[in-house]
């Protein structure tokens, strides 16, 4: 039977991915379970977690920020340090807001016996292939290089009118060819991005995108640490000036190597209200579980125990798991 390792990567509400973890260790008794935690933002304490049969906090984890390197620098820290530590074929990313909604033993035999290398979502950043991102969003994300600049403390003491010509502004601007400003949330970096004469990208290494959740196999994680590696590290160095690279550097790396099987399936729902792809995915509610489970997938996400913890409750009475 193939060894698993399901990796939460989370940053706040620890006692949901406490929740999270117990539900994965009695669904998948054999599994190991390593959690990568942003301690900057949230305290999830070690004590806490270890105390759980084969279930490890990542030291030294990565302070991440939304839309950066530090995302992929994370995924990395924390596969170099699981490679490291014990044998494992498949590895299950995760976040602190997924959730299974089947049968993992079930799951883990599927996919130990499947003919693929590794499961997620992703399409050419360009478009085609069923690209669900708005038209140029892969080109400005990975075409250009991008700066970071401070935001303007004082901004909303500006009178309404002003600020009202600076959007439309910036509308124009981001409608240019050569020039792109993303105006990022308070904790996060605003950023100007200027157009590449050059990039690592051809006919023979295309730039894909897609969801950054996967199911990867132990010769997946090795060409990513490979690609990652001091000696070859110039596609990692090119995406640190791009804009969420977490969404475009694994997928890259994997669907332009030929010895490797990737099929398209995030083997996750992912609810989704509005139009399919936005920003964000919504959170699920008791009102969508039977959407949920009619998936047959075996991860759901997200979830909120602040907004709606019944959800979880029946989704653990259906698999027979006492929370």
């Amino acid at each position: 039977m193939s060894k698993f390792v399901y990796l939460i990567t989370s940053h706040n509400q620890p006692t949901q991915v406490i929740r999270l973890i117990h539900t994965i260790r009695k669904l998948s008794p054999d599994s190991f379970i390593a959690i990568h935690h942003d301690q900057s933002k949230s305290i999830l304490l070690e004590d806490d977690v270890t105390k759980i049969r084969n279930v490890y906090l990542i030291p030294n984890s990565i302070e991440i920020e939304w839309g950066g390197i530090s995302q992929v620098d994370g995924f990395l820290h924390s596969i170099k340090w699981l490679s490291s530590k014990f044998p494992f074929d498949w590895l299950v990313l995760i976040s602190g807001q997924d959730y299974p909604i089947s049968n993992l033993s079930q799951f883990e035999t599927d996919i130990s016996t499947s003919l693929f290398d590794g499961y997620f979502r992703y399409f050419p950043a360009l478009g085609g292939g069923g690209n669900g991102w708005p038209q140029n969003t892969g080109k400005k994300r990975y075409y250009f290089k991008y700066f970071t600049f401070p935001h303007f403390l004082y901004y909303h003491h500006i009178p309404i009118v002003i600020r009202n010509i600076i959007t439309k502004a910036l509308t124009l601007i981001n409608k240019s060819v050569i020039l792109n400003i993303i105006i990022a949330a308070k904790k996060s970096k605003n950023k100007i991005g200027i157009k590449r004469i050059t990039t690592p990208f051809n006919d023979r290494f295309i730039c894909y995108g897609g969801w950054d959740w996967f199911t990867l196999n132990k010769k997946c994680i090795d060409k990513i640490l490979s690609a990652a590696a001091a000696d070859n590290y110039l596609l990692l160095d090119y995406y640190k000036t791009t804009h969420i690279p977490s969404e475009s550097f694994v997928h890259t790396v994997l669907n332009n190597d030929g010895e490797l099987n990737i099929s398209n399936n995030s083997l996750r729902y992912v609810h989704w209200i509005g139009k399919q792809y936005s920003s964000s995915p919504s959170i699920i509610r008791s009102s969508d579980y039977e959407a949920v489970m009619n998936s047959k997938m075996p991860f759901a996400r997200k979830f909120d125990i602040t907004i709606d913890a019944d959800v979880l409750d029946k989704i653990d009475r259906q698999l027979s798991v006492d929370n």
